[in-house]
């Protein structure tokens, strides 16, 4: 897989370069929006969309302009030399904006199914026949009898550009193996120190952008993107670089917010309310919104930094709060994932038993209810830069649950709640939440992944320790140990084992030294360790 960076290209007129991308926009069964930022200024380049484009093609000429390239992945090989079933080139054809911005729309696709892409700039042809260095996976259809298994990727506070953020998305995509995954989740504080546009660009798209070429990025604001980025108007680096909305459409790509300073001197009010809501489409926020999975999976992002907190009686409140309430009983998927980047319970180097200004109490005041109501299954935050979780399901404040180790929490009745706020850097904490029974002064990521719809893995992938990892089950007859048919006891000595997923104390844990998750299990070494005279009994399930 081939390293996203900055692609450049001699025209006849000038250099192309593609500044930031490409990145997923959002995909859903049947389509996909891929982004990416060019020097082009707009009128001297046609955009194209070349569906199922042989690999046989031409290079695009110079008047062909920038476009993308992609075909349906063989579900016999991974090569990019040869295909069958070549479908027929299409294209879709538009003009970037006069900053060079292109958002190219995948129409026509099947769900389930990873295609690969790759960006074709004048005179290059994209690279060569077997130049398909990007992938990405449709979501299944919300009326396939079967979602599973769907994976998301939480990265909080990730906007650094520090060797840590380079060493979070170097082991998750190893961990991975380079295979799509559905969706990545922003938390938030994505691009220190105000996130503005550079910072955006070098320390998000850049580092993070071998990634993001591979799954669509959803994301929050924090409270280092309200410095460089008006919140209360939606403009700014932030809102440029992501399209979607609470009315559920893509806003998009607009030409950078150097107008922020008109809106100053207009004084905001109704001028910029209405700017605000025609940047976005005329309908809903880009401040929150939210998304499904099939409908395996709905997600949930919400602006912790300005809308929740807004003062009762604010309509931009009423309006959230009417929207939240209204998503929520309006979906029907097995799970609810909400993210937003402020903790409502922590211990770390934000304390939210210390609250000056009672932002913690007016989120949780604010907020629980709602989850508690609706069935949220687990919240994800950042803003502390650790690693933090509840060892029991919450409801109205209070655990519901005791559990030997706090490893299987039950939320047919509650809510999980986990803060991974150290993907760029880490700092500590007394971590001593009376209701956040794990805490770990190490950085990294955390994978959710939905195993059906009574089951879902959630594991903290650490740059320095062995992690965390942890279920939650829901559901009548619900229960950690998982499906007989996926599962068989043995009683093997853990050190003797290699290339196994293991599973104890209802808890799948690796054994394999890349930590790759799903591995086939291998015969044991020769010269392995004597086993034990004691040996404990574990579950290990045979994977693909």
């Amino acid at each position: 897989m081939a390293a996203v960076g900055m692609i450049s290209v001699a025209s006849a007129a000038s250099p192309v370069l593609v500044t930031r991308g490409p990145y997923l926009d959002s995909v859903s069964s049947n389509e996909a929006t891929v982004r990416i930022a060019t020097t082009a200024t707009g009128g001297g380049f046609g955009v194209g969309v070349s569906f199922g484009m042989p690999p046989s093609a031409s290079p695009a000429a110079a008047g062909d302009g920038v476009h993308i390239k992609y075909r349906k992945r063989s579900a016999t090989s991974t090569t990019t030399t040869t295909t069958t079933n070549e479908s027929p080139v299409n294209k879709a054809t538009a003009k970037p904006t006069t900053s060079g911005e292109y958002a190219f729309t995948l129409s026509s696709l099947q769900p389930n199914t990873i295609y690969e892409y790759q960006v074709v700039l004048p005179n290059n042809g994209g690279g060569g026949a077997a130049a398909f260095p990007f992938a990405f996976r449709t979501y299944p259809s919300t009326s396939a009898s079967s979602s599973y298994p769907i994976t998301l990727w939480a990265i909080g506070d990730s906007g650094e550009g520090s060797p840590t953020a380079k060493e979070t998305v170097d082991r998750f995509l190893k961990d991975q193996q380079l295979i799509p995954w559905h969706a990545t989740l922003a938390l938030g504080d994505n691009a220190y120190q105000i996130g503005s546009a550079p910072e955006y660009d070098a320390k998000f798209f850049r580092m993070f952008g071998a990634a993001l070429a591979l799954a669509p990025v959803s994301a929050t604001v924090g409270n280092h993107e309200a410095i460089a980025n008006r919140l209360g108007m939606e403009r700014g680096a932030h809102f440029d670089r992501f399209g979607r909305t609470s009315s559920g459409s893509l806003k998009p790509p607009q030409a950078p917010s150097n107008d922020i300073q008109q809106f100053l001197l207009r004084g905001g009010g109704a001028a910029a309310a209405a700017a605000s809501s025609k940047s976005n489409g005329g309908g809903g926020s880009q401040l929150y919104h939210s998304f499904d999975i099939g409908r395996g999976v709905h997600v949930i992002s919400i602006d912790s930094q300005h809308t929740a907190i807004l003062p009762n009686g604010d309509p931009n409140f009423a309006k959230f709060q009417k929207w939240l309430v209204d998503d929520l009983e309006r979906t029907t998927a097995d799970w609810i994932v909400v993210y937003m980047h402020h903790p409502l319970f922590s211990k770390g180097h934000h304390d939210t038993t210390r609250d000056s200004d009672h932002k913690y109490s007016i989120l949780r005041q604010r907020l629980v209810p709602v989850f508690d109501k609706h069935g949220v299954d687990i919240v994800l935050s950042g803003h502390s830069h650790a690693y933090e979780r509840t060892t029991s399901a919450l409801f109205n404040n209070e655990r519901v649950q005791d559990s030997a180790d706090g490893d299987c929490l039950d939320v047919t009745s509650g809510t999980a709640y986990v803060v991974t706020g150290s993907a760029s850097k880490k700092n500590p904490g007394q971590f001593n939440h009376p209701l956040m029974g794990v805490g770990l002064f190490e950085s990294g990521s955390v994978i959710l992944r939905a195993e059906s719809p009574q089951r879902m893995n959630v594991r903290f992938l650490s740059n320095e320790g062995d992690g965390d990892e942890f279920q939650i089950v829901k559901g009548s007859g619900a229960s950690c140990d998982g499906d007989s048919s996926e599962v068989r006891t043995l009683s093997l000595a853990p050190q003797n084992l290699q290339e196994v997923e293991m599973k104890r104390n209802g808890v799948w844990r690796e054994r394999v030294p890349s930590g790759r998750f799903g591995v086939r299990p291998s015969k044991r070494s020769s010269t392995a360790s004597p086993v034990p005279a004691t040996t404990a009994s574990y579950y290990a399930r045979v994977l693909g």
